[in-house]
């Protein structure tokens, strides 16, 4: 099966690049036709749109010529099937490498630059998660508690990320810390 079989409809670009493109079809494939790809690739024009859009006060978007879809590395999702969650197929997703990097956005995919095939390293999943202090889940993830919710270990280092990147917000928090 292509990519091309997983969209909503014909004019989602899926001309997707490696390493997401490979990972997105096996996820896909293994929800079997319940979660589609809903955008993909797009042009500069196209993220002009959405852009203008958000700025008018519609949904989040990324500044034209920021935006990984218009390098088709990353597409958004659309649960088909009632039956399928959100949470299955983060979960899923990360037996995969991909992650799902916008809190916000539970639909919007990427390649998880930091993710290693399991057989690439030389410890089992279950020595890799007992060393890092995490469980395994159904799908072989490594996967941490926060709060009253279990979060793939993937996902919750891609935020961590994000929010060490945002200045103010690491500034703020270290001086709230200090203060305390």
């Amino acid at each position: 099966m292509s990519l091309a079989e997983y969209r909503v409809h014909d004019g989602v670009d899926v001309g997707l690049v490696d390493p997401l493109a490979e990972r997105l079809l096996r996820l896909l494939t293994l929800f079997g036709g319940r979660v589609l790809i809903i955008s993909g690739r797009r042009s500069y024009a196209e993220q002009q749109v959405l852009w203008e859009q958000y700025l008018a006060g519609g949904p989040l978007a990324a500044r034209p010529g920021t935006s990984l879809h218009e390098r088709g590395a990353a597409a958004d999702l659309r649960i088909v099937d009632s039956s399928v969650t959100w949470r299955e197929v983060h979960l899923a997703a990360g037996t995969y490498g991909l992650c799902f990097p916008i809190p916000s956005e539970d639909w919007h995919v990427q390649a998880d630059p930091a993710w290693v095939e399991p057989e690439d390293h030389d410890m089992t999943p279950q020595e890799m998660a007992h060393l890092l202090g995490c469980t395994l889940d159904g799908f072989g993830r490594a996967v941490v508690p926060v709060g009253d919710k279990v979060f793939p270990l993937a996902n919750v280092v891609a935020f961590i990320l994000d929010e060490v990147q945002r200045d103010d917000l690491l500034v703020q928090r270290i001086k709230d810390k200090l203060d305390s």
